[in-house]
């Protein structure tokens, strides 16, 4: 099969994870995928390059910063425009945002292929949008926001979904459970593993640090509570060492002011490896609103690949897991509870180990490629 897949975010941030992760299983099996996605600065050009089998386009955006993230409409013409004259056999929308699904819409009718939908996020009718600080900002492209996200699922020949929340949502617009697929985010088992922490910690040059404490992330909903509770955790163990990776304003920075944090920033995949190894708990924030509830952070798969328990709050469908696989445990999302939590499992050294096994295990098991790929293809050709 020729696959298209469109997403709108920047390359390696947000969803562009979800696509790539679909994407490796199908070259993996012989089939072509076409990844087009934001390019992280470009304007007017676009550009193009394979990895890992993959062709990945970053097309140009005239848009910055939040707003760089699907809504250009120049973008959306430059999209159809540049895919004219290629094959594909079928496409797969990642989010609904205008220059996700306009393009492929345009492009299914165009060329006659099925179109699948991908819905991970739950943005309008009370969602994402709300956690943003532009209030304003907010009340204007939240009936946007939400037209785009609900609308145009029904032109879809099937919908996958990450969440039980998002496929409910799904069938209260008409759509028929029998074409809802669900899947959880995914994680490549070969290149996130368990890796000796003596030999990580070497490494990066952290081996004077006992314990150290990871928080992975692009969104950063609940960072606030991760700051407050390590301030108290740090009381407790001097030597501490948070690392960060991901997305860290400076903004966010500030909140850590004074405690000892290595921020990474993005990290590729073949090093973030070292960075889950060197640590002793991953910590996993969820504050309980509407948007944590229907999500499924891809960064679980991450920890849990990486042999390392999860701290997490009792919310969504990473709370289920968590309790039903005894992988980490669950607090009350407040700085003390948080501090408390890190505290008990850093005082039971052979629990963690235990549920680093067992973390480890349900990866693979549950969340990795070679658990889905039997799903995913037949989903495919389902459609043809």
């Amino acid at each position: 099969m020729r696959i298209l897949m469109l997403n709108h975010n920047v390359e390696w941030q947000g969803t562009f994870q979800r696509c790539y992760d679909y994407a490796k299983l199908l070259t993996d099996r012989g089939h072509e995928v076409l990844i087009m996605t934001n390019a992280p600065k470009a304007m007017f050009r676009f550009e193009s390059y394979h990895y890992d089998g993959i062709e990945i386009v970053r097309s140009p955006d005239l848009f910055f910063g939040i707003l760089r993230t699907g809504w250009d409409p120049i973008n959306v013409i430059r999209r159809i425009v540049y895919l004219q004259g290629r094959k594909f056999d079928l496409i797969h929308a990642f989010d609904n945002r205008p220059t996700v699904i306009l393009p492929a819409l345009f492009l299914s009718r165009q060329l006659r292929c099925p179109l699948i939908s991908d819905w991970c996020d739950w943005w309008g009718r009370g969602g994402a949008i709300r956690l943003r600080k532009n209030k304003l900002l907010n009340m204007f492209f939240e009936p946007i926001e939400t037209f785009f996200e609900e609308y145009f699922r029904k032109f879809a020949r099937r919908l996958t979904v990450i969440s039980e929340p998002i496929k409910s949502r799904a069938v209260g617009l008409g759509i028929s459970p029998g074409q809802i697929d669900m899947i959880p985010p995914l994680v490549n088992t070969e290149k996130i593993y368990p890796m000796d922490k003596a030999k990580a910690r070497q490494y990066l040059k952290l081996s004077g640090y006992q314990p150290i404490l990871i928080f992975s992330s692009f969104v950063l909903y609940d960072v606030a509570l991760i700051a407050q509770a390590y301030r108290i955790v740090h009381s407790r163990f001097p030597k501490s060492l948070l690392l960060l990776t991901g997305r860290m304003t400076p903004a966010v920075l500030k909140l850590f002011d004074g405690l000892p944090v290595h921020n990474a920033g993005f990290v590729p995949e073949d090093e973030l490896v070292y960075y889950y190894g060197a640590s002793d708990i991953c910590l996993l924030p969820l504050s309980d609103n509407l948007t944590n509830r229907v999500r499924f952070p891809h960064k679980i798969g991450h920890y849990l690949a990486a042999g390392r328990p999860v701290l997490s709050n009792p919310v969504g469908e990473v709370s289920a897991l968590i309790k039903a696989e005894k992988v980490g445990i669950l607090t009350d999302s407040t700085p003390e509870s948080f501090a408390r939590g890190i505290t008990e499992l850093l005082n039971q050294p052979a629990e963690l180990e235990e549920m680093g096994i067992a973390a480890r295990e349900t990866a693979v098991r549950q969340l990795s490629g070679s658990a889905y790929a039997d799903k995913l293809e037949a989903i495919y050709r389902s459609c043809l």
